[in-house]
């Protein structure tokens, strides 16, 4: 399954316990996921891959702003994407 269609899976079923805002936030923070990783097959995802996503974002992802700032995430808002990639994950194993 691709991680795309397991994210599709994951965000219906947590927005009947989880608040529309957080369900936002998850989905978003996915989709960056699947781009970084170019959408790939669930089971070829490996933790190297993640700790790498993590890094990128500390590093050198640049975030699409409303206003022109080119500050990097804060560690809380990296912490919001590891928060999100856990809960999926975590989803999956209970459920994939």
């Amino acid at each position: 399954m691709l991680l795309s269609k397991a994210v599709e899976g994951y965000l219906l079923d947590i927005s009947t316990s989880f608040s529309k805002q957080t369900v936002a936030l998850y989905k978003c923070n996915l989709h960056l996921l699947c781009d970084f990783l170019h959408d790939p097959e669930m089971d070829t995802i490996t933790p190297m891959q993640l700790t790498q996503f993590i890094s990128h974002l500390r590093n050198e992802y640049k975030p699409k702003r409303l206003y022109e700032s080119n500050a990097p995430l804060s560690p809380s808002a990296v912490d919001n994407y590891w928060k999100s990639i856990r809960s999926f994950f975590g989803w999956c194993n209970r459920t994939l």
